[in-house]
């Protein structure tokens, strides 16, 4: 065959190939199939030779994207990949015993025992990874296992020519296909060279889902990524496989970000049956004190200055020690938030927050509180400053302050029961509180009225690794078992850019994921507020992290202005116009009677669950067990017994739901064998059995079980 035939057949097959490949999309995929039906290259071309040779043209930097064979090129990057693959497996690193949520931790125990015992039985190395245990999760190297036939769940990024990909989709089972791809042209080139028809029909005909995402914005890609797991349930990020049709350097970036939607996101973010159970106990109790609630209500003034006042939030990062002097100085002039364990460290140099915040729910807050104290000057102290704390924090942390008002924080159980029984007296759960005492830190601020807002010691890390905190917080007291969990040795250390100077900030065990929730929380508050014609500004004082959204400012360059000397008058006109419901008698019996009447539609929730569990002889079957879980259960309320004013319920359920579904899911499809696989999965239906018979005991029989003081005795080092 002539070069010129050559030509006109690699000619004809591409037009026929695209021709087919856009009908395809047409009917499965039609907004793909609308971005491509007329598309015009803008930088990348797919270009042939006489010889009928394809290769991928860079038009600004005229230079093709692949070597001689771009085929063979792709095809070698697949068969070094199914050798050994790159996955996110779920392993479950449960505490035994755990007095604080001992319903919620044997389950996850006992998950993590028969993961443990099947990765023993094909790799025993794999046990022997590092165990994070603030994210309760291992990681495990699978090494060498394989890809194997059927996957739950793949992302792709970056699709290039594609011929890798069609022989991955066509030879495997992938469920879910997650495409994030930065670059249309390079996809268009895969349109016109592989079997796309073939794909997509493949995925119509055996149930799965194909989703793809174009934008050459990289944190576009990113958020696209976590929504889809959002709608098609977390459970399906677990075990997750990864991998790059082609790669740019210019993708790290998307790699990166990819990546902490894993370890930061997907599973992070909710509670479990514990926590909720607590949380209940404890709103009880802060209801009963008549402890004051955020209300919303328009008829009551709230502005008394508040843009005119900076407002510095106080975290217990080490470098809060380079501004302490600073901030003691100019004590009068600003409005101090103090948040968690900031507040001694603030003690201890003499200085008064005007407000203090708290959202742990457990006792060691309390805990904490007074094992600062070195004097009862101490508890006179604390009753100068006034308190704002989520509903669901210990009843003895809000008895240790005059001043104080609570918060209804949104997806807590508490909460959610809170605003359906008192939402006629104004009473709102609000977003953007959680995951430490900053981020509550700066949603109050914010709420209250303030548009200059400073952060302090908020590190998110440390340039040093032998300093995590303060030198004058609390954590010099801290018994040895406990400060270990500060400890950075041993711990897996990501490096972020410093607010200031060249040193890198290392960042561990919970503080990455903070660190990208602030950035979030700081984003979300400026877009809102501008929306209504507001603007806040955010700066970060802290030698510590870069934070997003924020601008770098030392402490020293700040130009404050000597204040009329009314900051008490101030704080306290806040704290009585934004605290204003206070719980009248017979609120708390409301509540409580209310949990008392549900007793039945819970249980009706734990036996629906129970009802729907069985053994599987497939991963297949295993897959849609969990996806009917997931989904029905929220869906079938009617045969469940339960109406929407019953879906502050499911609270209940979801952290341990999502948790214990993600496990079962990952050991589903770790690369071994499937008879092994399946074995463990029934196994993991026998836990989740006794996971929803054991809650249903425990609401019925410690529903207003306060968490208790004496679990964290453990904390702090003995006096001798």
């Amino acid at each position: 065959m002539s070069d010129f035939e050559q030509h006109e057949l690699v000619a004809a097959f591409i037009e026929t190939r695209l021709t087919s490949n856009l009908e395809a999309f047409r009917m499965h995929l039609p907004d793909v199939y609308e971005m491509f039906k007329s598309y015009k290259e803008d930088r990348y071309y797919l270009i042939y030779d006489k010889a009928g040779d394809i290769n991928v043209l860079d038009r600004k930097e005229g230079c093709v994207l692949y070597g001689d064979n771009p085929v063979q090129e792709v095809l070698n990057n697949y068969e070094a990949y199914v050798k050994s693959p790159v996955a996110r497996p779920y392993i479950i690193a449960g505490a035994k015993d755990c007095e604080t949520s001992p319903v919620h931790n044997k389950s996850m125990a006992a998950l993590g025992e028969i993961q443990e015992n099947l990765l023993i039985k094909f790799r025993t190395k794999s046990i022997n990874a590092a165990i994070d245990f603030e994210l309760g999760r291992k990681q495990a190297d699978l090494g060498d296992a394989g890809f194997p036939e059927t996957v739950n769940a793949m992302i792709l990024l970056s699709v290039g020519i594609g011929f890798d990909i069609e022989k991955i989709y066509l030879d495997s089972k992938i469920r879910k296909l997650v495409i994030l791809e930065p670059c249309c042209d390079l996809f268009y080139c895969s349109m016109q060279l592989i079997d796309w028809a073939s794909i997509l029909n493949k995925c119509v005909d055996n149930g799965f889902d194909i989703y793809i995402s174009f934008s050459d914005n990289y944190d576009e890609l990113v958020e696209d990524c976590f929504n889809y797991f959002n709608r098609a349930g977390r459970h399906n990020a677990a075990g997750a496989y990864l991998y790059s049709g082609f790669y740019q350097e210019s993708y790290s970036p998307l790699f990166e970000g990819v990546k902490a939607v894993f370890d930061l996101r997907v599973f992070s973010g909710y509670g479990f049956y514990d926590d909720s159970r607590i949380c209940v106990a404890h709103a009880y109790e802060n209801i009963k004190d008549k402890v004051p609630c955020l209300k919303s209500d328009r008829n009551i003034n709230k502005e008394f200055g508040q843009k005119e006042w900076p407002v510095f939030i106080v975290g217990n990062g080490p470098s809060l020690d380079n501004d302490i002097q600073f901030l003691k100085e100019n004590q009068n002039n600003v409005v101090i938030i103090s948040a968690g364990s900031a507040l001694t460290t603030l003690y201890r140099n003499n200085i008064v927050p005007d407000f203090h915040v708290e959202l742990e729910r457990t006792a060691h807050v309390a805990v904490w509180l007074k094992a600062a104290a070195d004097s009862e000057d101490y508890y006179n102290y604390l009753k100068k400053i006034r308190l704002v704390a989520l509903s669901q924090v210990h009843p003895e942390v809000f008895r240790l302050f005059d001043k104080k008002g609570q918060i209804p924080k949104d997806n807590e159980t508490s909460s959610l029961l809170q605003m359906k029984l008192f939402s006629g007296n104004g009473v709102r759960v609000v977003a953007r509180t959680a995951p430490s005492c900053v981020h509550l830190g700066v949603t109050f601020a914010v709420v209250a009225g303030f548009t200059d807002i400073y952060l302090l010691g908020v590190d998110m890390g440390s340039k040093s690794k032998d300093r995590h905190h303060s030198k004058d917080s609390l954590y010099s007291k801290l018994s040895d078992q406990i400060k270990k969990r500060h400890d950075m040795d041993g711990k897996k250390l990501t490096q972020f850019d410093p607010n200031f100077g060249d040193d890198p900030v290392f960042s561990y065990n919970l503080l990455p994921m903070f660190k990208v929730t602030l950035e979030s929380i700081i984003t979300g508050w400026k877009e809102s507020m501008a929306y209504v014609g507001h603007e806040l500004r955010f700066f970060n004082c802290s030698d510590g992290a870069k934070i997003e959204g924020t601008e770098p400012l030392h402490s020293p360059e700040l130009s404050l202005h000597l204040q009329d000397g009314k900051k008490e008058e101030l704080a306290d006109s806040i704290m009585s116009s934004f605290f204003a419901y206070i719980p009248q008698d017979g609120d708390s019996e409301l509540f409580r009677q209310t949990i008392i009447d549900n007793r039945d539609k819970f249980g009706s929730m734990c036996s629906w669950l129970i009802d729907g569990l069985h053994y599987v002889d497939n991963e297949m079957d295993g897959a849609a067990l969990i996806d009917g879980l997931s989904y029905k259960f929220h869906k079938d309320i009617e045969s469940i017994g339960l109406s929407e004013n019953d879906s502050w319920l499911y609270s209940f359920f979801d952290g341990s739901l999502l948790y214990a579904l993600s496990a079962m899911q990952s050991t589903l499809f770790l690369p071994f064998g499937q008879d092994m696989r399946v074995e463990a999965f029934n196994q993991c239906v026998d836990v989740l059995r006794g996971l929803f018979g054991d809650m249903e005991k425990d609401y019925t029989e410690n529903m207003f079980s306060l968490d208790k003081e004496s679990y964290y005795e453990h904390y702090f080092k003995k006096d001798k």
